[in-house]
């Protein structure tokens, strides 16, 4: 990407399957949003997912929209983006765990997970988030 005043990227409802990431950590991005896009989940050499490449490359991002694109988990670098405010993983049948380093997105005030496959209680992480303003669980289990 070459876009360095970007700010926003919106390219859900396509037929996006892999994502690159951005030329350099000095993006602008503050919004991505894939949603409804047929993303491959494959692990590059070195174990992580492109996803995760590319989300430890975004260091301004405050909303993520990750829903309805056969996420199996969720990426491992979302938990190392302290600015994230939003956070949207809904329609992910596949997607049944969520882990406890969710507690460590302090800043989180919108987390939507709809139509997962979590069941049970309303895991106990989610009272750390003392920002949380919104939480979206419908339709699980």
């Amino acid at each position: 990407w070459e876009l360095h005043q970007l700010e926003g990227l919106v390219l859900g409802h396509n037929r996006i399957q892999h994502v690159a990431a951005p030329s350099d950590a000095h993006t602008t991005i503050r919004v991505l949003d894939l949603r409804c896009n047929p993303l491959e989940w494959t692990s590059e050499s070195e174990g992580r997912s492109e996803m995760d490449a590319c989300l430890s490359l975004l260091p301004m991002l405050q909303d993520l929209r990750l829903a309805e694109v056969d996420l199996p988990a969720v990426p491992t670098s979302t938990f190392s983006i302290n600015t994230l405010s939003e956070l949207n993983l809904s329609c992910n049948p596949s997607l049944s765990l969520l882990p406890d380093s969710i507690s460590v997105l302090a800043s989180l005030h919108l987390f939507a997970a709809s139509q997962c496959a979590f069941s049970g209680p309303i895991p106990g992480v989610l009272r750390s988030l003392s920002k949380l303003q919104w939480l979206a669980l419908d339709r699980n289990g």
